[in-house]
């Protein structure tokens, strides 16, 4: 099995992960695609997490279904089915996977840049682009989408760290998409001289199952409930315990993380979160909320992690903003800072200028994530979406006095930081199995990968879409990079 096409499969791993994978694959003798479908997952214990390898899985089996009828009338066909999870299905699409990628023929300094893993200058990777478009087209003249995705991911695999997508230092993702993207303007843009009409470029993408949506980011997503009695006993006395003014610290932290896998079960058996916070009171507490997301998706420090990256960032992003010509980013920037003179502080831009910039920047209503209100009517939070929610509360609209989160029209957690009630906010998605909201998806995947640093291959959103990160949160890393 190529090592090429399980990185396909399984995209933003280290080199030695995939080495790992195809030795213990020969060691289970895995040869071809029909023993694939034996495949189990502890059979890739000792090489993989549990959901990367459901995931790798997953993609293995679903090809060689999705291929079934092609692969009867040509056994060379299902072996490429097994080599990628981006086949058409179809014989005729195998040439991409032995094209040559022409490297004799890019600029010197891109492979020099390649070979001492930097990020080759963007006219140098145009050039590239152009000189790899050239060649494709002269293989195959009207090539699909997810043939020049199979030849991106074949640079991407050669040289990882050379086309990754960052951002300021941060990393938001693999480059897969954002080079495969090139490629598709730069045939479909040659094809247009020619005045040739392009079919394919446009093929629907896979849709997202629903637990795909709901475990992505996770690593501890469904953690085994072993001693359930046991678990039980200890959830009764956290739940006498918080209703005690003074507490036992010490146990209640120790049985909080004993009980995860309980409080798994509730959340994923998608429990309302009414119901959630009886059982589990003191997990809506802030301490409890963050540790519960940091065993979750593996990062050790997310709250803190969080708060520091949206306090450094304000600066980077009010400067790759001023230079677009967007009317609705113009006029929210203008506001921002007339009322940060007004106020003779930066803390109103600082923290809900921020957020109003990045919708204005991603035209997405910001009212689908943050709301301001003077004071608390009685029915107020009727009005709040099921998702989680963030809203001000204080005599003045400017300066908040109060913050507020909420989820399924239920206050969940209160704080005079606004940073720490965007952080919670966050990984509420994440810790209560729920999607981004399809109006505000671009903003929060942004914040996903941007300040939590969870950019792994996908998303928390179930609505359709070609590539596995957003093109507007491509589009504004690449703003942030060229910001002074």
């Amino acid at each position: 099995m190529d090592l090429l096409d399980i990185s396909r499969m399984l995209p933003d791993q280290p080199s030695e992960v995939y080495e790992n994978i195809k030795a213990r694959l020969h060691e289970l003798g895995v040869e071809n695609a029909k023993q694939a479908r034996f495949l189990k997952e502890e059979d890739l214990r000792e090489v993989l997490a549990p959901v990367p390898a459901r995931q790798l899985i997953s993609g293995l089996k679903d090809d060689l279904n999705e291929s079934a009828a092609s692969a009867d009338s040509d056994a060379s066909c299902v072996e490429s089915i097994l080599n990628t999870s981006t086949n058409s299905g179809t014989c005729d699409a195998s040439w991409c996977y032995s094209f040559e990628v022409p490297w004799q023929s890019f600029p010197a300094p891109l492979i020099k840049c390649c070979m001492n893993n930097k990020i080759p200058p963007d006219d140098q990777r145009r050039e590239m682009v152009r000189i790899l478009a050239d060649k494709i087209m002269k293989v195959k003249h009207n090539p699909k989408k997810k043939e020049l995705g199979t030849i991106a991911h074949a640079i991407i695999s050669k040289y990882p760290s050379s086309f990754l997508d960052i951002a300021s230092g941060v990393r938001i993702g693999s480059g897969h998409d954002s080079l495969a993207s090139q490629l598709c303007y730069r045939v479909e843009n040659e094809r247009r001289k020619n005045k040739s009409k392009d079919q394919n470029m446009n093929n629907s993408s896979v849709k997202r199952k629903k637990n795909d949506v709901q475990e992505y980011g996770c690593i501890n997503w469904s953690p085994p409930t072993n001693n359930i009695k046991e678990l039980e006993i200890d959830q009764q006395w956290l739940l006498e315990e918080s209703r005690k003014a003074v507490r036992d610290i010490g146990r209640v932290r120790s049985l909080m993380a004993t009980t995860y896998p309980l409080q798994r079960s509730i959340i994923n058996e998608r429990a309302p979160v009414s119901a959630i916070r009886i059982k589990w009171p003191i997990l809506f507490e802030d301490h409890y909320m963050f540790a519960h997301y940091s065993k979750l998706t593996g990062r050790v420090d997310g709250k803190e992690h969080i708060i520091r990256m949206m306090d450094s960032s304000w600066c980077l992003i009010q400067k790759a903003l001023k230079n677009v010509k967007s009317v609705k980013v113009v006029t929210t920037m203008e506001r921002v800072s007339t009322i940060c003179e007004i106020l003779q502080s930066q803390s109103y831009t600082a923290s809900i200028g921020m957020l109003e910039l990045l919708c204005s920047y991603f035209d997405e209503p910001i009212s689908q994530i943050f709301r301001r209100m003077e004071s608390v009517r009685g029915d107020f939070v009727e009005e709040a979406p099921n998702h989680p929610f963030l809203i001000a509360i204080g005599s003045t609209v400017h300066c908040p006095e109060k913050f507020l989160v909420t989820a399924e029209k239920s206050i969940i957690y209160s704080t005079e930081c606004f940073y720490s009630a965007v952080a919670y906010f966050f990984v509420c998605f994440y810790v209560l199995n729920m999607e981004y909201p399809e109006e505000a998806t671009a903003t929060l995947e942004f914040m996903q990968r941007y300040f939590a640093g969870i950019a792994e291959q996908g998303s928390k959103s179930s609505k359709r879409r070609k590539s596995d990160v957003h093109p507007k949160v491509i589009k504004f890393a690449k703003l942030l990079k060229k910001a002074p």
